[in-house]
């Protein structure tokens, strides 16, 4: 519904991570969790404008963690079932849900690491790209597929995948990281999709715009 995900959920891990080094007891480190409640957020309005502060949610929510830590040490205290709570519970708040599985947030807890699923980006765009160029990429260099061939090409999605990614022309290099049609078609003419088609002078190339005309995305 337009919540940015690295602005909700990082301050929850950040107070968790910043609330161990300062060494609180287990009931001050309830206390860090439920006070990073009250500063998770953020919004996607930034993709509209192509905004810069994106770059940013990511620092804002460890700071915010950091700053949960501090008061509960100090002895602010912070909902105890921040996630859980019948109303204004974070569950309940951000899926608009009666149904909820706390396990897959606290289930196999100290034993099983999330961030070892985690990884570095292949590509320089948004990660919700990556599939389409992974096909582009087996398509020319497996079936020899070249950019003048193409008459068009439909990508199916989400709504998320309609809202975020079809957007074209692009004025801005973040514009152009969430744009699938400008993205594609630059890969297609160029091979890459690293950060070298990320620049104000990569956005001007006047070969882009036909290829990035036949490309649509679609639910």
């Amino acid at each position: 519904v337009g919540w940015h995900s690295t602005s909700l959920f990082g301050p929850f891990g950040a107070a968790a991570a910043a609330g161990k080094l300062l060494g609180l007891d287990p009931e001050r480190l309830k206390w860090a969790i439920g006070i990073a409640g009250s500063q998770a957020g953020g919004l996607w309005a930034f993709v509209e404008e192509s905004n810069t502060i994106k770059r940013v949610h990511p620092g804002l929510a460890s700071k915010s963690g950091i700053i949960a830590a501090f008061l509960a040490r100090d002895g602010i205290t912070g909902p105890s079932k921040v996630l859980e709570a019948e109303w204004g519970g974070f569950y309940k708040t951000f899926l608009h849900s009666d149904q909820f599985f706390p396990e897959h947030a606290a289930g196999e807890l100290g034993s099983r690491w999330e961030i070892r699923h985690a990884g570095f980006k292949p590509y320089a765009s948004c990660r919700r790209i990556h599939s389409s160029l992974d096909t582009v990429f087996v398509a020319m260099d497996k079936h020899g597929v070249k950019p003048e061939q193409i008459r068009r090409i439909t990508i199916h999605g989400n709504f998320v995948h309609v809202k975020q990614l079809s957007r074209f022309p692009v004025h801005t290099i973040l514009d152009a990281q969430f744009s699938l049609q400008y993205t594609l078609a630059a890969a297609m003419l160029t091979r890459s999709a690293g950060l070298d088609q990320y620049t104000e002078a990569a956005l001007k190339r006047p070969e882009i715009t036909p290829l990035a005309q036949r490309i649509e995305v679609k639910l």
